[in-house]
């Protein structure tokens, strides 16, 4: 594909205003153009590309254009009503690298006078060439898993009731037809089968390979939350606004156990529940609640074990690392992941190992890195730029290690025509995914509140 992405303007310049009297027109009033011309960051060679039949061959040249455009010639002339102005970006001082410009280019043609036209430049993503990074999806996402293994992304959707699944590696992808409303999935361990429950009590598994609903498991809940784990049983948080108990489900004889805390803390109705890598175990908090706590449940039997640790702390959400030993709140702090004691309600609190400067309290997802030693937080900040406030939802990358931030991304803007006008709309990342290798990192995204329509897709990042 050749690497110049030639972007027209939007609504294609419609000229249809202009007629025969043009040309009659006095040579130094300013005639603008309908439209935008719409060019993106993205673009490694941007230009604008004209079509004005009226020009026919006639020459111009640049008589007015904002600060931050440096033109590759300030002359030029028209090929069969045709030209395109290439150029190159030039920020000022302190500018941010993300920040939208926009200005009016007046260009000066031989027998026509002074043509304007209106360009926005900026991290636009759905702009013709530039989409290959940018995948749109069908229908309200409900939740979403990735198997790293097999680098295959899993995208529960209702509206159309269906698993979307994407091969990474290859950009493949297919569609398994669901017959219930999904809330939440999970990937089993060996990464062949997704457990989907639905907005009806049951459990349905879905094996990849075959591209199909294989087994329904039928539940006495609705399930909130699932989690594969690997020992052959799926545990269920349910959904409600009331004290539940954790479901344990047998994947193979289709048993169902339901625990029997004995403790007035129990679960709450939309629990969290996440498998602890490497270890027997469960971490859990009750989303309903304030606060929400710190839940712990071991699950070596088989049956999670009826006795659950509970720390009377406030996550938020909450994300596990990859290595097990430690799990950070939506609040950024950072705790060791406590050891199960049987039998026991009280235990001594999980010790703070650190905490990560965020943005914004407002954590949507994480995702870890072990090959790059990072893990990476959409968030939603409040960033100001070029003296304006600009609302701004970002992706963070932090070490691992020392907790320091390292880079920082930004999704794409979306191009949207309301009622006659162009809007950039923001988007907010709600699910977040690193590949094996740490290469690319993967934001499932929708439009922010106050655009209308949900609009997910799927956002594509290198990672250097």
């Amino acid at each position: 594909m050749n690497n110049r992405i030639v972007f027209l303007l939007i609504i294609w310049l419609l000229l249809g205003s202009c007629s025969d009297d043009f040309l009659e027109k006095n040579q130094r009033t300013l005639t603008m153009l309908s439209g935008k011309a719409l060019i993106s960051s993205q673009d490694p060679n941007p230009a604008i590309h004209i079509e004005l039949g009226l020009a026919g061959s006639e020459s111009f040249y640049i008589a007015s254009y904002p600060a931050w455009m440096v033109w590759e010639s300030m002359h030029g002339k028209f090929d069969n009503g045709s030209v395109t102005l290439n150029f190159k970006v030039k920020r000022s001082e302190g500018q941010s690298e993300t920040a939208t410009l926009s200005g009016i280019v007046i260009l000066d043609i031989d027998r026509i006078g002074l043509i304007g036209l209106e360009v926005v430049y900026g991290n636009i993503g759905n702009l013709p060439g530039v989409g290959s990074r940018i995948i749109p999806l069908s229908g309200s996402v409900r939740d979403v898993a990735m198997n790293k293994a097999s680098e295959l992304i899993a995208i529960a959707t209702q509206s159309p009731d269906q698993l979307w699944f994407y091969k990474t590696a290859t950009g493949e992808s297919f569609t398994v037809p669901l017959p219930h409303s999904p809330q939440c999935i999970d990937f089993t361990s060996d990464g062949k089968a997704v457990l989907v429950g639905n907005t009806t009590s049951t459990l349905l598994q879905v094996n990849v390979e075959s591209r199909s609903v294989v087994r329904s498991f039928p539940l006495d809940c609705v399930a909130f939350d699932v989690v594969a784990a690997d020992n052959g049983w799926c545990y269920i948080a349910p959904q409600g606004n009331e004290k539940v108990t954790l479901r344990s489900l047998n994947l193979t004889t289709g048993e169902l156990v339901t625990s029997k805390e004995s403790w007035s803390v129990l679960l709450y109705g939309n629990c969290m529940i996440r498998k602890v890598p490497g270890k027997p175990l469960l971490l859990g908090t009750r989303l309903q609640l304030g606060p929400t706590g710190i839940l712990l449940f071991d699950i070596s039997r088989g049956a999670a074990n009826d006795t659950i640790n509970y720390w009377h702390k406030d996550l938020g959400n909450f994300w596990v690392f990859s290595d097990g030993t430690r799990f950070i709140s939506g609040q950024g702090i950072i705790y060791g992941v406590p050891s199960y004691i049987a039998n026991q309600y009280n235990t001594p609190d999980p010790m703070e190992m650190g905490a990560i400067q965020l943005n914004y309290f407002n954590v949507y997802d994480m995702a870890f890195s072990e090959a790059k030693n990072s893990f990476y937080v959409a968030s939603y900040d409040n960033w100001q730029s070029g003296g304006n406030t600009e609302n701004r939802y970002v992706i963070t990358r932090y070490h691992a290690g020392n907790y320091s931030r390292l880079s920082r991304f930004e999704p794409s803007l979306t191009a949207l025509n309301e009622g006659g006008e162009l809007v950039l709309a923001y988007n907010m990342v709600r699910y977040l995914f690193v590949n094996d290798d740490g290469s690319r990192l993967y934001g499932i995204r929708r439009l922010a509140p106050g655009f209308g329509a949900e609009n997910w897709s799927i956002e594509e990042f290198d990672i250097l």
